[in-house]
């Protein structure tokens, strides 16, 4: 949805060099990708890490990565319990890298609010510049949606972060179906679901909290991003994760939080010694506020998308459009 992603191969008949990739992904840059020198480190630090695809070259508008014969989630394969477990142990693997490029006190989710927020105030008395395939009723949810005054929301949402503790960590912050992918099996491709497990595209990487990482990912199990047609995503809201099964996800981060090092700041569930039920509740209710986070993020998100971005995509579309199409 913002970049421009090829596969390049050599022939079959093209002899190569050992250890020489037959195939590459080359990716061209789309307008919001950021600092380039510092996305090129992080993709390093995450290879080393053996948590994404190898870095093969650069140039100014794009690079050349590992190509992964691999593919995106589904729906049903994203929100298994054996997927799902895999998925949160490589967030908390995230969570406790520490990358120098970027500001560890830096309060990324209250700026990306604040950016996208100016943009639409910017906006207000201006048309917005409609696709053919917008509908009329979609019009009118635009114009509702620029009327709108979200720095009460946003104020509201920085008290509730404050309150939550939720400590600043190295985050993704974009886990839907799309940036995970189960590799295929091969002869050189180690079989268990962990290795075949792998975490892309950190376009919209930074130190966050950490309950946002884990919020939005859940929130994510109501979207299908996998439909070949306009406006290219589906609503399910009957697929938001009940209590019980956020619990679960949440008991693997914490699980893997405890298993790779001692427990200590910033990746302390909580002060004091708590067993394993107690940290899970005490994660549940650290993350709830985040839940709400995650859904202004990407609406506003939307609304500045759908004025710059030329992705052939439903930004305008609202979740009650795209849900009744489902059914």
């Amino acid at each position: 949805m913002s970049n421009l992603l090829y596969r390049c191969s050599l022939l079959e008949t093209t002899e190569i060099q050992k250890n020489e990739p037959r195939d590459v992904l080359l990716r061209i840059y789309g307008p919001s990708y950021g600092n380039a020198e510092i996305q090129l480190e992080i993709f390093n630090l995450l290879a080393a890490e053996e948590l994404g695809p190898k870095l093969y070259g650069t140039f100014e508008e794009g690079r050349f990565e590992e190509y992964l014969v691999s593919s995106p989630l589904s729906w049903l394969e994203m929100t298994s319990e054996e997927v799902s477990s895999v998925v949160a142990r490589k967030i908390a693997a995230i969570h406790k890298l520490e990358v120098q490029p970027l500001a560890n006190g830096s309060d990324w989710l209250i700026e990306r609010y604040k950016e996208y927020n100016q943009f639409i105030i910017g906006l207000r008395g201006i048309a917005p510049d409609f696709t053919p395939e917008t509908l009329n009723s979609t019009k009118r949810i635009a114009s509702e949606l620029l009327a709108n005054r979200y720095q009460q929301e946003i104020d509201y949402l920085s008290r509730l972060f404050v309150e939550s503790k939720s400590p600043l960590v190295f985050s993704h912050n974009d886990l839907h179906q799309n940036n995970i992918l189960l590799l295929h099996h091969s002869l050189d491709t180690k079989c268990d679901l962990n290795n075949r497990i792998v975490l892309i595209d950190f376009e919209y990487c930074s130190y966050n909290y950490r309950t946002f990482d884990l919020a939005n990912h859940l929130s994510e199990w109501c979207f299908d991003y996998n439909g070949d047609d306009y406006p290219h995503f589906q609503v399910f809201p009957d697929r938001f994760p009940s209590e019980e099964k956020q619990k679960l996800f949440l008991s693997h981060y914490i699980d893997q939080i405890c298993d790779t090092s001692r427990e200590s700041a910033p990746y302390m569930i909580a002060n004091g010694k708590l067993n394993r039920t107690d940290k899970i509740d005490r994660l549940f209710e650290e993350m709830q506020p985040f839940l709400m986070a995650s859904n202004l993020l990407w609406a506003l998100w939307a609304i500045k998308s759908a004025c710059t971005s030329k992705i052939r995509f439903g930004y305008w579309v609202s979740c009650d459009q795209a849900s009744s199409q489902t059914n």
